[in-house]
């Protein structure tokens, strides 16, 4: 994953959620921090580049989907042009529930692919 570039400073982080632990095991408030690369408070489609494609790899990669679903447009709930902290958690709340083990199902845990 890329690193913060010098943004994603107290508001970017601290609004996606408070205490930025989350169910799933995912920290939001930190993960949208780390993406905010210039500390506006929102995720840029620029800002998710990298990310999008890396997934939109390992999807084509699993024979999942044509590679070039909208990743993005996944993330921004209300078409607005920019994911905000409410939108990155709830993705990333999603995302931590469906990394983890269905009960009873045994095998190992998907979060690796993650």
């Amino acid at each position: 994953m890329a690193q913060a570039g010098g943004g994603g400073g107290a508001a970017g982080g601290r609004a996606a959620g408070g205490s930025g632990g989350s169910p799933g095991g995912v920290d939001a408030a930190a993960i949208f921090a780390s993406l905010d690369r210039d500390g506006d408070g929102k995720l840029s489609r620029s800002e998710l580049g990298p990310i999008i494609e890396q997934a939109n790899q390992a999807n084509r990669a699993a024979g999942k989907g044509a590679g070039n679903d909208d990743f993005f447009g996944s993330m921004d709930a209300d078409g607005s042009g920019f994911v905000d902290p409410a939108e990155a958690r709830a993705f990333f709340e999603q995302i931590g529930r469906m990394a983890e083990p269905e009960e009873g199902a045994g095998g190992s845990s998907p979060k690796s692919e993650l």
